[in-house]
């Protein structure tokens, strides 16, 4: 009996840890054409929500909600005002740093430092 108590626990224990893994900051930058350099910012929260925040010369933010398929080896985003098509992005390639959604990495950053 404690042997299969102490498998629940630990697969318990792996579950929650994947999915803490996205919380916080992720941003990345490109340039397109005319317009110029494009910040764009992914913030997981807990309870499933996100935010997306573009930046060019103005912001704009974009509520958003999370889930992780069974496996836990995709996430997907659901936008809040349904004008983006929802998003996937393989989970495997989440480190600790990087996680690629679309056609672009994103990188973990610490918005404290951030101005």
């Amino acid at each position: 009996m404690k042997k299969i108590i102490v498998i629940l626990t630990l697969i318990l224990l792996t579950g929650c840890s994947k999915k803490d893994v996205i919380l916080g900051t992720w941003k990345t930058s490109y340039d397109v054409g005319g317009i110029g350099n494009v910040i764009e910012k992914y913030t997981f929260e807990k309870d499933n929500k996100c935010i997306r925040t573009i930046k060019t010369t103005t912001e704009i933010n974009t509520d958003c909600t999370y889930t992780f398929n069974n496996d836990k080896t995709q996430i997907k985003i659901d936008w809040e005002d349904k004008l983006y098509k929802d998003e996937f992005s393989d989970y495997e390639e989440i480190d600790k740093n990087n996680i690629k959604i679309g056609n672009y990495t994103y990188t973990r950053k610490d918005v404290k430092n951030e101005k």
